[in-house]
């Protein structure tokens, strides 16, 4: 297992605190050989990043002078590692997760143990370290993410590995391979979510595996960047991304009426209008995102 390069990928934005120890945690685990990509979105404490002893692992700063998006961050920091080889491994780490010593280990083990996995997710616990968070994830027919084990108690209910829908991009690891079969995060998934669902629909549907792999373990503040899960800001970028998706995956033939039904019923629950007006914004994007998705259905078939 030694001989499978892994190189972590950290997307900074206004990271503080949370970024430094997220950059700790990833120079304490146990995996070797590990390099660490940290591209720098708009964080801030960059300059202490510096001050941490990684001792053997090798650090690379990506400055794109703008901030990409969480997407755009990770296809930049890709980029800049061009000697990679197929089989080398990334491992995606939210700012603002922090992972325990043996997690890239066990990505990395589950990658090699199965060729048939394209990305491979960890469980993760909210911030009392006694709470599951996410245990993989599962998308409704509108769309909407729901991650498994949310809410309960880290148990034994959820150590064993699974097939899931999509595994949350805070903690997850693909190879350079699958990278290069199916392309990069869409960046126009900007600034934050839908894009690691995105890439795990795809793998799915190249006859792929998504796998939830709990030896790999992390606590997550969750959305931090946003405000947190909940927030406005959230509920703005999250819906919007979330008509990308759609348009792109779900209002096409043999699954448009299934989709539509299926958000009329969810509207109909809505009673808040703080849940409803990101929404109907969201919705106004829809011209301009079925637009994008022919673009790029013509640039990819091209």
């Amino acid at each position: 297992m030694s001989v499978i390069r892994a190189m972590a990928i950290v997307v900074g934005y206004d990271g503080g605190d949370d970024l430094i120890r997220c950059i700790r945690a990833i120079v304490a685990t146990c995996y070797r050989p590990l390099e660490l990509v940290v591209v720098d979105n708009g964080a801030t404490d960059v300059g202490r990043l510096r001050l941490i002893d990684t001792a053997d692992v090798p650090v690379r700063f990506v400055r794109p002078g703008r901030n990409l998006g969480f997407a755009g961050g990770v296809n930049a920091g890709i980029a800049t590692l061009s000697t990679a080889a197929p089989d080398d491994i990334y491992v995606l780490v939210n700012q603002d997760c922090f992972i325990e010593r043996g997690s890239i280990g066990a990505l990395v083990g589950a990658l090699i143990r199965d060729p048939r996995i394209a990305v491979v997710g960890a469980r993760l616990l909210a911030p009392d370290g006694l709470t599951v968070e996410h245990a993989g994830g599962m998308i409704r027919p509108n769309g909407l993410t729901e991650h498994l084990g949310r809410g309960c108690p880290n148990s034994g209910l959820f150590s064993r590995p699974s097939d899931v829908e999509y595994v949350t991009g805070a903690l997850c690891a693909f190879r350079h391979a699958t990278w290069l079969e199916l392309g990069p995060f869409e960046a126009a998934y900007h600034p934050v979510y839908f894009e690691e669902v995105d890439f795990c629909v795809r793998a799915r549907r190249a006859g792929l595996r998504v796998v939830y792999e709990p030896a790999a373990t992390a606590v997550h503040a969750e959305a931090t960047a946003s405000g947190g899960a909940g927030s406005s800001t959230f509920l703005r970028h999250y819906h919007r991304n979330r008509m990308r998706f759609l348009v792109r995956h779900r209002l096409r033939r043999g699954t448009f009426a299934r989709t539509i039904a299926a958000e009329l019923y969810w509207l109909a629950g809505l009673r808040r209008l703080r849940e409803i007006a990101p929404v109907l914004r969201a919705y106004c994007g829809l011209p301009a995102d079925l637009v994008w998705s022919r673009r790029t259905a013509t640039r990819r078939a091209g």
